[in-house]
């Protein structure tokens, strides 16, 4: 899995991975948004890796599952300049024992973008001027 960014104009950018693309930011100071800031991606992507890793688990055991939110919640700090907290709130459709609920529990937290944001990966970047 790898993903390649392009700027547009401006702060406007494309992200694509695997064909499917998605636009941050916007063309200039006054322009309005093409899309979701870089930290709002990743909150969504949290949110987004959490639901379905649910809804595999639920299906995987047999157990039905209807509909699905997840609100994601990030405290941020300006100073630090990141997230320093991120609290979820999982509302899901389906019947379950207070043992499969915290079982399910227990696999929120088990996503693949949850998994690497809570242990952090080594970052290497390297920078080419073209």
């Amino acid at each position: 899995m790898s993903a390649r960014i392009e700027r547009i104009k401006g702060t406007k950018f494309k992200a694509n991975v695997g064909g499917f693309e998605i636009i941050t930011g916007r063309e200039g100071v006054d322009a309005p948004a093409a899309g979701m800031a870089a930290g709002q991606v990743l909150f969504a992507a949290i949110g987004l890796c959490t639901g379905t890793r649910l809804v595999e688990q639920m299906d995987r055991r047999g157990w039905p599952v209807g509909a699905v939110r997840v609100n994601v919640r990030p405290k941020v700090s300006k100073d630090m300049n990141r997230a320093i907290e991120i609290a979820m709130e999982v509302e899901m459709e389906a019947n379950l024992t207070e043992e499969q609920r915290l079982e399910m529990l227990k696999e929120a937290v088990r996503c693949f973008v949850s998994n690497t944001i809570k242990n952090t990966p080594e970052f290497r970047v390297e920078l080419k001027l073209v």
